[in-house]
This record gives structure tokens, sequence and C-alpha cells, in this order.
């Protein structure tokens, strides 16, 4: 009976992947001198294998699995090339497990650091909630209303309260520490804009801070936030904070414990008025129901004041209205037809009055009916209805322009008592009756 037959690691490699094996090197256990013995653990492989016609094909190569296979079969008949292949379907078996549970290990392992890597960032964002991070923020959610004065509450547009929020990017913070941090309302330097534009130290923010008399910061107030946000009700400039221009400012009170910075609010420089000087202050811009002498140019109970009185001109509103029907008119009544500078300083601060808040519009109807002008709270011509189409006055053609003109001054001497029954918004015309 033949020794038994134990392919080394080799020939496995050999027969598995097709790696090539030196020339000369043994099939088998440990290679032996020529004309050694068998051993008891395997056979001898002689380097030269008998030639062989391979049924008249290309001769095999000595290093492929095939001419390996060969080899043995040569030496050892009764160890088909069968079996051989046999054993080498049952490596490459093995070998598409190892590479199964390889894939299999390797999806597990990156399921697992998704896994961890979003646990990591809800704790990191409970933290930055809970502590602040370097997108922490204070913001004023709107801005003051001018004139302002001292010893007054400040207010936003339609006297509505200023607003603070702690933000996190662009969005309120709404839990954690800094939700219900308490804040500090100061006045800075006006300069500070100018040196320090969006992105400043807290260094630099704290060597703007204006001192009060007592040598401490001049801190006009401090609130606590409510779910990220507070307003500020009873706020007001002391006498001591009239000085050129200034800005509001809040930050966290330094006793607040916070791991990261919050950086701090600003407002745009404003100018602080004295209080006892706002009756004869200037309105910028001007309302529609202050009285004259808030305009730039008429002085309380000056010159110009007591002309305007005396044709029953007593408003802004009036002013502009005046204005708007016959410009030549009015000037005549101040007398001042050579004061040019004096005159466009004098329109041009009247015309900044806001109508945001009086949509409200006039219309006039042509006695041939083939027009109807359109006129707001101030008696300016907006526009007209053709048979048509309804026109914006600047965009009148030469035509519709001598057409509005013929009717003009036939509607400013009935305007006065003609009711608002439309609006404009958002440049259409609608009813409001």
């Amino acid at each position: 009976m033949p020794p038994p037959l134990v392919l080394s690691a080799a020939v496995q490699a050999s027969t598995t992947v097709g790696v090539s094996m030196p020339k000369g090197t043994p099939i088998g256990v440990a290679a032996k001198k020529k004309g050694a013995a068998p051993s008891a653990t395997g056979c001898i492989v002689k380097q030269k294998a008998p030639a062989a016609t391979n049924g008249g094909q290309p001769p095999l190569s000595p290093t492929s699995p095939t001419a390996a296979a060969q080899k043995v079969q040569n030496h050892h008949p009764q160890y088909s090339l069968g079996n051989l292949e046999s054993f080498q379907e049952q490596i490459e078996g093995l070998r598409h497990e190892v590479v199964a549970i390889s894939i299999y290990s390797l999806t597990r392992n990156i399921s697992f650091l998704l896994l961890c890597d979003e646990m990591k960032l809800e704790a990191n964002q409970e933290h930055i909630a809970a502590n602040g991070s370097k997108n922490m923020r204070l913001c004023f959610l709107n801005g003051l209303e001018p004139p302002v004065y001292t010893d007054e509450n400040l207010t936003s547009q339609n006297h509505a309260a200023i607003k603070v929020a702690m933000l996190e990017g662009d969005k309120v913070v709404t839990s954690g520490a800094l939700s219900e941090a308490k804040i500090e309302i100061l006045v800075l330097r006006g300069d500070f804009s100018n040196k320090c534009q969006d992105n400043w130290t807290e260094d630099e923010f704290d060597k703007h801070v204006m001192q009060g008399r007592d040598g401490h910061d001049l801190v006009l107030g401090t609130v606590w936030l409510t779910n990220g946000m507070v307003e500020l009700s009873q706020i007001r400039f002391r006498e001591g904070s009239c000085r050129k221009n200034v800005i509001m400012a809040a930050r966290v009170c330094k006793s607040e414990k916070t791991s990261g910075r919050v950086q701090e609010a600003i407002m745009k420089p404003v100018k602080v008025l004295d209080r006892r000087n706002k009756p004869n202050e200037k309105s910028h811009p001007p309302r529609l129901d202050d009285r004259l002498y808030r305009l730039e140019g008429i002085a309380r109970d000056g010159v110009y004041h007591k002309r305007l009185q005396k044709v029953q001109i007593h408003n802004v509103e009036g002013f502009l209205k005046t204005l708007n029907e016959d410009s030549n008119k009015l000037r005549a009544i101040l007398k001042m037809e050579n004061q040019q500078n004096a005159w466009s300083k004098l329109t041009g601060h009247a015309r900044q009055c806001v109508l945001e808040y009086r949509q409200e519009l006039k219309r006039y109807h042509s006695k041939e009916g083939n027009v109807v002008l359109f006129f707001n709270c101030v008696h300016e011509l907006v526009g007209a209805a053709f048979p048509h189409e309804y026109v914006a006055c600047q965009r009148f053609n030469t035509a519709q322009k001598a057409l509005v003109n013929k009717w003009r001054l036939h509607a400013y001497e009935k305007l006065e008592d003609i009711s608002p029954d439309f609006t404009k918004e958002f440049n259409c015309m609608v009813s409001i009756k």
C-alpha cells in the first residue's frame, strides 16, 4: 500500500489561487535529497516529471494547478485527477465562506460606528443647548424707533417692545440653561460698530462699554430669558448716557456660568436726545400728525409757522396735501420763491414722511367717464384707470399724461369731500366698500 499523500500549504495555495512555485520545489512533506526513500508521512515528487504528449495539446505550464495535479497523478496513479479537483472545490467553497463572513463582520462594524456617531451627535446637541457653543449669540429682533430720548421707555415701531433672543445659528434656543439665562442691557460707545463689524472678542466688547457716574459699567437693566426670549418693557437711557452716538447692547451676565462663549447683541448707533428739548426737536422721519415745527426749516412760532397757520395748515399732513395739489401756491404762501435751498430742504424733509400705515386711496371720476384718478392720503396722484386698464403714474404715456392733467385740477377741488374707498396693497387696487 503506497504511503498517504499530504499536500503542503504551497500546493494548496497553488491549487486554489494559481500561485507559482519555484522550480524544483517538491510537492508533499519536507523535501529530501535525490534518491532518498519516501518518509512516513508523504512521498517525494521528483523535480523532473515524465514527459507526456497531453493529447496533442500544448504542454501545460509547470506552475499551473492542473500541471501540479498531473505531476502527482503521474507518480501516484491511485490518486486520480478527479479526487484532486474535488479537494480543490472544497477549498474554494471554504474561501467563499470566509469572504462572506468578512463582509458580514464589516457591515456590522459600520452599522455600529454609525450608531455611535449618531449618539455622539445627540449628546453634543444636548450639551450645546445647555452650555453654549461658538454658534450661540444674543440678538435684538427689532430696532429702536427714532428719535430716542432720555428717561423714556425704549420701543420699536408702533411702540412695540424691544425683543431679545438667544440664538443658535438662526434658531431660537428654547431649552437648556441658556434659554433661561440672566441678561443685562448696557450702553456702548458709538465707535464700536466701526472698529468691530460682525465678529468681535469679549475683550473688545468690554473695552467699549460706557462707564456710569459711579465708575461701573453703564447697565440700563437686567432681565431673564424665558424659552430663549424676553421683551424689554422698562428699559430707558438715563441722563448720563446722552453723548453723541451710542449703541444699546445685551450680554449674558458674567455671573452666569457657561462653558462656551455667547456673542453679545448690538443695535445700530443712535443719538440720544435730552427729553427737555423734545418739544422743539425735529422728527426723522416726520409723522403725518406732527406739528409743522417738526419739519426742518420751520421754527416753533417762527415766521413760516405763522404763515402756514394763517391759511389753516397746522400739521405735516396738511402741508403735504397743499404741496401735492399746488406746490407753487404753497411756495407763495411761505414767500420762498427766491430761496431754493431752504425750499428744497423743507419739502425734502416733509416727503420723508412714512405713509405705509395709511394705504387708503380716493378716486375721482372724470365728467366724461373715460378716466378715473386715484390719490393717496396726502392727495398725491398714484395712478389712473383708463377704459381697459389701470396704469401707475410712473408708466403714463404721452396721451395718458395729457388726459390725466386735464382732470387733475378738477379733482383737487373736490378731494377733501371724497371719502377713501380703495386701498393699495402690493400694487393692486382693492375696494374697501
